[in-house]
């Protein structure tokens, strides 16, 4: 997953019509845009698929159910 910036200010000005963008405005919009679909801010590099659970938390959570440290490239 990634954020990128400069395409979410290009979504910004074609949903708004304004070339000008300014901060307040553009956050307010932000909010109300995670608030509605998060997903639409970020594009998604790579789909996992057959994760174990351990696997899945440690991507939801930031943590694994196993008291071992997991890191991702470990079962990639």
């Amino acid at each position: 997953m990634k954020f990128d910036q400069q395409a979410l200010i290009d979504t910004y000005k074609r949903e708004t019509g304004v070339s000008a963008v300014q901060e307040l405005k553009f956050n307010a919009w932000l909010v109300k845009k995670v608030t509605v679909d998060s997903a639409s801010i970020v594009t998604i590099v790579k789909e996992l698929d057959n994760l174990t659970a351990d696997q899945y938390y440690y991507w939801q959570e930031g943590r694994s159910t196993t008291s071992r440290l997991m890191r991702p490239m470990d079962w990639i």
